[in-house]
């Protein structure tokens, strides 16, 4: 039990909160408590049950794995977007590092999600499925969807009002994010697995 107590610590001082709670829990539920005298049993399962207690504030737990996030430019908002298609937006924890107990926004989305970034503080362009989908976050519309992928999307990125995405058909399509328009669009042999645009140019690989 000592062992796995420093392994704990590490973990927590490394700050990989999730592997510190999982072997908490991992502690609390297995045989390993049993096998020591009563008293000192007690002790450990109140420190364990105290650094859960600490360690949940640290960590968000979400029904499905978490896939991408993204910071708001004034640091204050983080996106999670997960494999359910669920992206959630709670207010930055920053250095307190402990996580806010309700959501500034929640929307189900059809599609796991893939990407996602904020365009500007109140705005979040995402990825889902063979979907790019602006979402304006302060309004209750539905997210705008931009069309023209019919294949799943697995390369994506963004440079100011300029996005590029690609897909397993191997369509590559460079969007004005301002008209919410095509500006380009090409078809290659190959499905395409990553896109970039290179900054100051008008050029993409």
């Amino acid at each position: 039990v000592e062992i796995q107590s420093q392994s704990i610590r590490g973990l927590t001082l490394n700050e990989n909160y999730s592997d510190a709670l999982r072997e908490v829990e991992r502690l609390l539920n297995g045989d390993l408590l049993t096998q020591l005298p009563e008293t000192v049993r007690q002790q450990r399962r109140a420190e364990l049950e105290a650094q859960r207690e600490q360690l949940l504030k640290r960590v968000r737990q979400t029904e499905a794995p978490v896939q991408t996030q993204s910071v708001s430019p004034d640091g204050t908002l983080l996106a999670l977007g997960d494999s359910s298609g669920l992206v959630t937006v709670v207010s930055n924890p920053g250095s307190a590092m402990e996580w806010p107990q309700e959501a500034r926004y929640s929307r189900q989305f059809p599609n796991d999600i893939s990407e996602l970034k904020f365009l500007e503080s109140d705005r979040l362009l995402i990825v889902s499925g063979q979907s790019v989908l602006i979402w304006e976050l302060a309004g209750n519309d539905e997210p705008f969807v931009l069309t023209g992928h019919t294949a799943p999307i697995r390369g994506f990125d963004v440079i100011g009002t300029t996005a590029i995405t690609g897909d397993d058909d191997g369509t590559v399509i460079v969007w004005n994010l301002t008209t919410r328009q095509v500006r380009t669009q090409i078809r290659a042999n190959t499905r395409i697995r990553d896109v970039a645009l290179v900054p100051g140019t008008s050029i993409f690989v």
